[in-house]
């Protein structure tokens, strides 16, 4: 388990994008699983749309 976000959610599967400014993950912090992406400069993560 890897947590890249402040929730006690539990983060997966995290990974760079492939220019590196990203991070790709999932997480189930609504109760399902889901997949985000955040900025590495920024605090929070959007779901992936």
């Amino acid at each position: 388990m890897e947590n890249v976000t402040n929730h006690p959610a539990r983060d997966t599967s995290v990974s760079w994008s492939p220019a590196g400014h990203k991070l790709v993950f999932i997480s189930d912090g609504d109760g399902q699983a889901d997949i985000f992406v955040m900025h590495i400069s920024k605090t929070n993560a959007r779901r992936w749309e």
